[in-house]
C-alpha cells in the first residue's frame, strides 16, 4: 500500500518536495489509511495537510533562528 502511494504521486511532487516532506506524507497516509478504513481520498487529504503543517513549522523555526 505505501509503496503504491509513493509511486502514484506525480513526478513533479517527488522532484520538488524534500525527502522529509515525502516521509511525512507517507507516514501520515499510512496512519490515515488505517484510521479511515481504506478511504483513499480522505487519506490523501489528511497526508497533504500533515505535509503543509510540517513545512510551515519548519519555516517558522528557520525564521526564529
Amino acid at each position: 500500500m505505501t509503496s503504491r502511494v509513493m509511486h502514484n504521486l506525480p513526478k513533479r511532487f517527488k522532484e520538488v518536495l524534500p525527502d522529509v516532506a515525502l516521509e511525512v506524507y507517507k507516514n501520515a497516509y499510512k496512519f490515515a489509511w488505517e484510521f479511515y478504513k481504506g478511504d483513499k481520498e480522505r487519506s490523501h487529504r489528511f497526508a497533504w495537510k500533515a505535509v503543509k503543517k510540517s513545512i510551515n513549522e519548519m519555516i517558522t523555526q528557520v525564521k526564529w533562528n
